[in-house]
């Protein structure tokens, strides 16, 4: 009897401790099976959690809260933020973006020619080297509507930190079906704590759907596109580039290559920071920036830590199946496997 009892009490327990520890034993599984997985720093990870949190904040605070705000995000911190997965691409290349942009690089150089100066070459005209420009005095057509597409461009960018210089990632940069989406979360878990008096769901509707409804808010994107436009049509995207380049104003290159690429502005520099030199060659290629100019994005691009490994494919040449393939394809993750 009192071995059976001692069976029945021994058995919940350890069942108890298996859920508590899995989380822990699913961690060190993945490490002992997966050694070359990433893993996020402690820089990563705090800056994206940041960035959440940040964007939390933002969304409550445009809803009719009961609840503090940072008393819920304590909440879904402990419990899980809902989203997550869908949110997780978006903080990270936020975060890798912030990251890149933050490091002080070396100034350019003292003779680097003005941002526009390559407006007044010929047609047809690509300078080997950028700092050769000649710059002439009178005025060029189209300046003033790519000026005013950077002074957007820099204006949206700046929209994108706090007023401590944190990174945020706003809400109009959301999908619009992940706005929705955490709109809704945020609301539920709100109504869940402090009840529904006076009719707050209905409250909470109305304010969701309100903000759905407006027009959307400029993104940095949509800066981006127009400055592309702007370059392009004063036939000025390879000198601008270039020169943007050598200036190490990552934010016109990355800008250009976003909308050249038709992709996110964040994704993008998370692009660039993942490539290798090939590949880089391959995304500048759009512009098409001279090859002798890529040098200092190179080297930026260098000096970012935890830069993810380019994994090498198999060859083509072998079969597309049988043991053959199989072998190989192994054999390259081998090869590629940390020591």
């Amino acid at each position: 009897m009192l071995a059976g009892m001692h069976e029945e009490t021994a058995f919940s327990g350890l069942d108890r401790v298996d859920a508590a520890w899995s989380g822990h034993r699913a961690a060190l599984a993945a490490r002992l099976t997966r050694p070359g997985d990433a893993r996020l720093s402690e820089e990563q990870e705090a800056l994206a959690l940041g960035i959440a949190q940040r964007l939390f904040a933002a969304l409550a605070a445009s809803l009719p809260m009961a609840s503090r705000d940072g008393a819920m995000w304590e909440r879904w911190e402990r419990s899980g933020v809902p989203s997550g997965e869908a949110l997780a691409p978006i903080l990270l290349d936020r975060a890798e973006e912030f990251r890149w942009r933050r490091i002080e690089q070396a100034p350019p150089p003292p003779n680097a020619a003005p941002l526009f100066a390559a407006m007044t070459s010929p047609a047809g005209d690509q300078p080997e080297n950028v700092h050769s420009i000649d710059i002439e005095g009178e005025e060029i057509e189209g300046v003033a509507e790519v000026d005013d597409a950077y002074l957007k461009l820099c204006i949206a960018d700046g929209a994108r930190l706090s007023a401590l210089g944190q990174p945020l990632v706003l809400p109009s940069e959301l999908d619009p079906a992940l706005r929705r989406s955490m709109l809704l979360d945020i609301a539920a878990d709100d109504l869940a704590s402090h009840g529904d008096g006076s009719q707050r769901a209905g409250q909470m509707a109305l304010a969701i759907d309100a903000l759905l409804a407006e027009a959307p808010a400029p993104t940095l994107d949509m800066a981006a596109n127009g400055y592309f436009a702007a370059l392009s049509a004063a036939g000025t995207v390879t000198e601008a580039a270039a020169i943007a380049i050598a200036r190490h104003d990552w934010l016109a290159v990355i800008a250009l290559l976003s909308a050249a690429h038709k992709c996110g502005f964040a994704r993008m520099s998370a692009t660039l920071i993942a490539a290798d030199d090939a590949d880089i060659g391959q995304l500048l290629a759009v512009l098409p920036v001279p090859i002798g100019a890529v040098g200092p994005l190179l080297d930026a691009l260098a000096d970012v830590s935890g830069r993810p490994a380019a994994i090498r494919g198999t060859p083509d040449m072998l079969p597309p199946h049988g043991t053959a393939r199989t072998i190989a394809e192994r054999a390259a993750q081998l090869r590629d496997r940390t020591p």
